[in-house]
C-alpha cells in the first residue's frame, strides 16, 4: 500500500487545480515523505470501516463547453450490477458505493454554488473511473449474441474491439452490422449512454448499402483515425508515416 501512495504521489501532475480543501498536488508532493505512512493508515481504515469521510465526497466543477461525455452520464446501479456480475466481493463493491452515494459538487464561478448531489457519471481523474466505465461495457456486450455475425479468425469470433469509449464492430453483411449498431444503441440507452451518429463511421472493403442507427444514416469512410492510428483498407503505411510526421511538427 505505501508503495503504492509514493507511486500514486509521484505521478500527479503539478498544473492542477486543488480540490475543496485547498491542497495543491504540489504540496503532497513535497511532502510525501512525511504524509504517505499517515495517509497509508487512512486508507487501510477506510478499507476496514468501508466509512468514506464527508469532506472526501465533495468536489468543485469549472464549467467548459463539451457536447457530451460518456463518462457523465453513466447511471450508477448499473456500475454495481456490473461488479457483482464480475465477482467483485461486496466489501469492495459496498466501499465504492459509499464513495459515490454521499457525492457532491459546487459548481464554481465567480463564487461557489450552492451544493448539489452527483446522481450519475463516475469521477473525472480518478484512476478507478475507466475500469468502472469498461465494468458496465463489459455487462452490456455479453449480452449481445453477435456470434453468428462477426468475423471468424482461426476459429475464434471477433465481434468487436473496445477501449473506455471507443468502439469498433466487425460484420459479415450490412444487414448484420445495421443489427449490431441498433442494439448498441438501446443497450446503451439503458445503462445511460447515447451513441453518436455523427462521430459514427463505416468502412468497408465491399458494396456501400445504407446504415442506419434509428432515424440516422451513418457515413462511410475510405479511412478512419482511431486512438491516433489511421485505419484504412489499403493499409498504405506511408499516409500513416506522412501524418505522423506532420503532426510531430505541429507541436513546434
Amino acid at each position: 500500500m505505501q508503495e503504492e501512495i509514493e507511486f500514486a504521489l509521484e505521478i500527479q501532475r503539478d498544473d492542477k487545480a486543488p480540490g475543496p480543501d485547498g491542497i495543491s498536488n504540489e504540496v503532497l508532493k513535497r511532502a510525501k515523505n512525511v504524509i504517505t505512512p499517515i495517509l497509508k493508515d487512512i486508507f487501510n481504515d477506510f478499507i476496514d470501516s468501508e466509512a468514506i469521510p464527508q469532506q472526501l465526497t465533495k468536489s468543485n466543477i469549472i464549467l467548459l463547453y463539451k457536447k457530451c461525455k460518456a463518462f457523465d452520464s453513466l447511471i450508477h446501479a448499473n456500475i454495481w450490477e456490473a461488479l457483482r456480475e464480475q465477482g467483485i466481493e461486496q466489501k469492495y463493491i459496498r466501499l465504492i458505493r459509499n464513495v459515490y452515494k454521499n457525492s457532491s459538487a459546487c459548481i464554481q464561478l465567480e463564487k461557489k454554488g450552492d451544493p448539489f448531489k452527483i446522481q450519475k457519471s463516475v469521477k473525472q481523474g480518478d484512476p478507478l473511473s475507466p475500469k468502472l466505465f469498461s465494468a458496465v461495457l463489459e455487462m452490456t456486450f455479453k449480452s449481445f449474441e453477435w456470434q453468428n455475425l462477426c468475423l471468424n479468425i482461426d476459429g475464434r469470433t471477433l465481434t468487436h474491439l473496445r477501449f473506455a469509449d471507443d468502439i469498433v464492430l466487425f460484420a459479415k453483411t450490412p444487414d448484420d452490422l445495421v443489427r449490431m449498431l441498433n442494439e448498441l444503441a438501446s443497450e446503451s440507452r439503458k445503462i445511460g449512454l447515447k451513441l453518436n451518429p455523427e462521430k459514427t463511421k463505416v468502412m468497408t472493403n465491399g458494396n456501400k448499402s445504407s446504415i442506419k442507427v434509428g432515424d440516422s444514416e451513418i457515413d462511410y469512410v475510405d479511412e478512419y483515425i482511431d486512438l491516433g492510428q489511421l485505419i484504412s483498407p489499403q493499409d498504405n503505411i506511408n499516409i500513416e508515416i506522412e501524418r505522423k510526421v506532420a503532426n510531430s511538427w505541429k507541436r513546434y
